[in-house]
C-alpha cells in the first residue's frame, strides 16, 4: 500500500490540524486491589526520556508516517503521576534517605497505526462509501532498577497494548463509531495508552513483589 493513500487515509480521519490526546491517569481499580502494602522504607526516583508535545504515528517497520499532523500527548506527566499513585500506595514510607532504592525509567513511547484491510478495498470506502479500520498500537518501554538489601536488579518492560477506530464515510456505515457518535479516534488512541500504562504498572508490581 503506498505511503501517499495511507497519509490520505489519515488525513482524512484527523484533519490537518493536531488534536490532543485525552490520556488519563488513573491506576485501574483492578489493579489497586493486588496491590500489597509494605512498611519497609524505600526511596524512590522517577525519570523520563520522553518530552511531552507532539506525536506522529508510526507504521509497522516504525517509520513515520509522513505528512500525518500528528498529535498533542501528555504520556510523561500521565504515566509520572501513575508511578507515583502506586509507589504511593505500595509503599507506607517513602524515604529518600532510605537504603532500598526503586528507580523507574519511561524510556521509550511511540503510536503504531496499521490497516487491515487492502489499498483497493479502503479506495472503494472511501470514494463510494463504507467503513476503513484503523488498528491503533500505544507502545511503551520502562527500565527499572531496584536496590534491595545490598543487591541491584534491573529489569526492562516493553509493553504494548491495542485497540481499534473505524471511519466511516458516506452511506452504510452501521458499525462507523462516527456513525454512532462514539469516540473519536483520539479517544481510541486514548484507551490503548491507557492500557499500555496500566500494564506497565501490573508488571511493575510483580516485578516489586518477586524480589
Amino acid at each position: 500500500m503506498g505511503k501517499i493513500f495511507i497519509v490520505f487515509i489519515a488525513l482524512s480521519i484527523v484533519g490537518c490540524v493536531q488534536k490532543a490526546i485525552p490520556i488519563k491517569s488513573q491506576v485501574s481499580e483492578n489493579i489497586i486491589l493486588f496491590i500489597k502494602q509494605t512498611v519497609l522504607p524505600v526511596a524512590f526516583e522517577y525519570s523520563s526520556a520522553v518530552i511531552d508535545g507532539s506525536i506522529t504515528p508510526y507504521d509497522k517497520e516504525k517509520k513515520p508516517m509522513t505528512g500525518h499532523p500528528g498529535y498533542l500527548h501528555s504520556e510523561n506527566i500521565v504515566f509520572s503521576k501513575m508511578v507515583n499513585d502506586y509507589i504511593k500506595m505500595k509503599f507506607s514510607d517513602i524515604d529518600s534517605k532510605a537504603p532500598d532504592k526503586i528507580k523507574i525509567n519511561l524510556s521509550d513511547f511511540w503510536l503504531e497505526f496499521t490497516y487491515p484491510h487492502s489499498g483497493g478495498y479502503m479506495t472503494l470506502a472511501v470514494l463510494g462509501g463504507g467503513e476503513v479500520t484503523t488498528i491503533i498500537t500505544a507502545h511503551i518501554e520502562i527500565k527499572t532498577e531496584i536496590l534491595k538489601d545490598g543487591k541491584i536488579y534491573k529489569k526492562t518492560f516493553p509493553i504494548s497494548a491495542d485497540d481499534s477506530h473505524i471511519q466511516g464515510y458516506g452511506t452504510g456505515t452501521r458499525t462507523s463509531y462516527v456513525h454512532q457518535g462514539y469516540e473519536s479516534q483520539e479517544y481510541k488512541i486514548a484507551s490503548a495508552i491507557n492500557s499500555a500504562n496500566n500494564k506497565a504498572i501490573i508488571l511493575l508490581n510483580q516485578f516489586i513483589d518477586s524480589l
